[in-house]
């Protein structure tokens, strides 16, 4: 029995799962942390891989057709039951049912990427009853709807990934406000379809990073950010935010890093950064900000930006009026 960890690439020639009629090729070991596998095809039942099962930890799947395919087959990784990380790319399916991932109790880490089938795929809301030890899922594919409650059963999630059109952010499968995903230190929603965050969209008390890049977010209610105590970086270019409330970041007071450049910001409101005793960076550029006397206090007090004169990050479509 091998002592050291195995990694399968397994190399797809078709993303139609169902209709595969079952051959497998040999695994080769091409190194001590490496199994390379030849895959033609695929069956509903287990995925047979000539290597010890027992000792592998991390299995990478790509499917080399962009064709899409009708399901995913169910339970077809259940003996790889001491498996942690699991890898899916430039996969296209139209359901990923219930028993997909059924069997892999010690999966930590989940990652499909979608390609770029315009279709989109439906997921079963019990998909990770199976999973209890996931902490780290990355989904990058146009979902149909998600299911309200489907991450609720992931106690220990603490990095999340979605992309793809989602719209709403009470709609990440976290259940109502997000509740059921307390325990989350990152969420990277970047390139979806968020126009407005609302003012309990966010019940995530230990969130540290929240990526909202190129969503065409145009209006942030009042109290969006209030329970987000533990926030240190927030990322929100390359939206169409015209304006924002004053009073907006007044309870994230230990952010260091925010973005807001590539917007359609006109004004800052006098002392918005007031707050922020902590900020290292702020990210302004791409904007047509509009500076008059007015605005003299817009930055003032934040002595954690004094000893880097790159700390407040402009551009050209910065005015000034006297």
């Amino acid at each position: 029995m091998a002592a050291y960890i195995h990694i399968i690439i397994l190399q797809l020639y078709m993303c139609n799962l169902i209709s595969l009629s079952g051959q497998t090729a040999d695994c080769d070991i091409a190194d001590k942390n490496r199994i390379l596998c030849n895959i033609e095809s695929l069956t509903n039942g287990n995925l047979t891989i000539n290597t010890d099962v027992e000792t592998t930890k991390t299995l990478e799947v790509v499917c080399k057709s962009k064709e899409i395919a009708k399901i995913f087959p169910s339970a077809i990784f259940i003996h790889l039951q001491n498996l942690e990380h699991l890898i899916i790319k430039n996969c296209s399916f139209f359901q990923i049912g219930q028993s997909a991932v059924k069997g892999l109790k010690n999966l930590t880490l989940l990652v499909i990427q979608g390609n770029s089938n315009k279709n989109r795929t439906h997921i079963n809301e019990n998909l990770f009853e199976s999973t209890p030890k996931l902490n780290y899922i990355r989904m990058t594919m146009k979902i149909d709807q998600m299911p309200r409650r489907l991450l609720c059963s992931l106690h220990h999630l603490t990095i999340l990934t979605l992309r793809g059109n989602f719209q709403y952010l009470d709609a990440i499968g976290c259940g109502e406000n997000n509740t059921c995903c307390s325990e989350l230190n990152g969420l990277h929603l970047q390139k979806n379809k968020v126009k407005k965050i609302e003012g309990k969209d966010l019940e995530l008390p230990y969130l540290q990073m929240l990526n909202l890049n190129f969503n065409g977010i145009t209006e942030i209610k009042l109290g969006a950010f209030d329970n987000l105590r533990n926030l240190t970086t927030l990322f929100m270019n390359n939206n169409k935010l015209v304006e924002i409330n004053g009073n907006l970041l007044e309870n994230i007071w230990i952010l260091e890093i925010l973005d807001l450049s590539v917007n359609k910001l006109i004004y800052l409101p006098d002392k918005i950064f007031s707050h922020l005793k902590s900020i290292g960076k702020i990210f302004l550029n791409h904007n047509h900000l509009f500076f008059n006397q007015s605005s003299k206090d817009t930055f003032k007090g934040l002595h954690s930006l004094c000893g880097d004169p790159k700390g407040v990050h402009w551009n050209i479509s910065m005015y000034h009026n006297k």
